[in-house]
């Protein structure tokens, strides 16, 4: 008995617009993914930027009660930079990454000593994608805090 298969086919593979349809859908899933990502990534690097600039204030407080010596700490919004100074020959100088920007810097300068900051301040930093993230002290606790401040 010789079967015969009712379902003739003339070609195999696929048509143009199978490829095409498949590669549309991988290209916009791809894509997605990609931009997921980046989004993680400048979220991920404005967190760890907060957070150095929360240890390197709480690090100069810890140095001042230590040395009973005070320390100014300039904050520059238009180069994205924070100065830690001890006297004109003990400087150290911090710049944020290109995708995290300064957009509240206190006017004046900030002194911390051995009894704790001069006054409240607060600083404000926000990423490519708009995430804000907000440092800041309070005199009476002397603490530095970190609020995320999503759009």
């Amino acid at each position: 008995m010789v079967s015969k298969n009712i379902f003739l086919l003339k070609e195999k593979g696929f048509t143009l617009i199978e490829l095409l349809v498949v590669t549309t859908i991988a290209g916009v899933t791809f894509l997605t993914a990609v931009i997921s990502l980046d989004y993680a990534l400048a979220k991920i690097t404005l967190a760890n930027e907060a957070y150095a600039l929360a240890q390197n204030l709480r690090q100069t407080k810890e140095m001042a009660v230590a040395q009973e010596k005070a320390f100014t700490i300039w904050f520059f919004q238009d180069s994205n930079s924070y100065l830690i100074s001890e006297n004109s020959y003990s400087n150290k100088y911090y710049i944020l990454p290109p995708r995290v920007k300064f957009i509240a810097v206190p006017v004046k300068l900030v002194t911390i000593d051995y009894k704790g900051s001069s006054r409240a301040f607060s600083v404000e930093m926000a990423n490519s994608y708009g995430v804000k993230v907000r440092v800041y002290s309070t005199p009476q606790t002397d603490r530095i805090w970190i609020t995320s401040l999503y759009k």
